[in-house]
């Protein structure tokens, strides 16, 4: 990456939404020595706050997909419309004591790891149903004791 404007393109075959290579996070690793982001020609408009202390419904992907006879996976509907977060995987995803909680494997009713599913251990992607602009600032804390999540919109003065 360099200063200015960088482009990242992704080819995606064509088919159905469940063929070819699914793009799951894009890693950008800082540079240390480079110099730091400049934001005095932006105004900071926040436009999204999540508070991790208030109930939020999460979609999980595999209440709206089925796998067909031949092996391959269909969409059978969308996330419910009043989903904070859409949960892709077999794992567990949940928010419980001010926290968003992503794992591998299911939750129980006490937020405790199932332990008879250990054999069907999951990747797990959890992303949010909002649509951002494309010039943000995405700010996360990852400290055990605090989740924050917020999203500026960094607009030309």
């Amino acid at each position: 990456m360099k200063a200015g404007t960088n482009i990242l393109k992704l080819t995606v075959p064509a088919g159905g939404v469940m063929n070819g290579i699914e793009y799951d996070y894009l890693r950008l690793e800082l540079d240390e020595n480079a110099n730091s982001l400049d934001l005095s020609k932006y105004d900071l408009r926040p436009i999204y706050n999540n508070d991790f202390s208030n109930p939020q419904k999460i979609s999980s992907e595999e209440n709206f997909i089925k796998k067909s006879p031949d092996g391959t996976w269909q969409r059978t509907g969308k996330p419910d419309a009043d989903a904070e977060w859409i949960a892709e995987g077999w794992g567990g995803a949940e928010v419980r004591d001010g926290k968003l909680r992503v794992a591998p494997l299911p939750f129980d009713a006490k937020g405790q790891f199932k332990s008879g599913d250990a054999a069907n251990r999951s990747h797990m992607v959890v992303w949010n149903r909002r649509i951002f602009p494309q010039n943000f600032l995405l700010e996360y804390e990852m400290d055990p004791g605090v989740d924050d999540f917020r999203v500026w919109e960094l607009a030309p003065k």
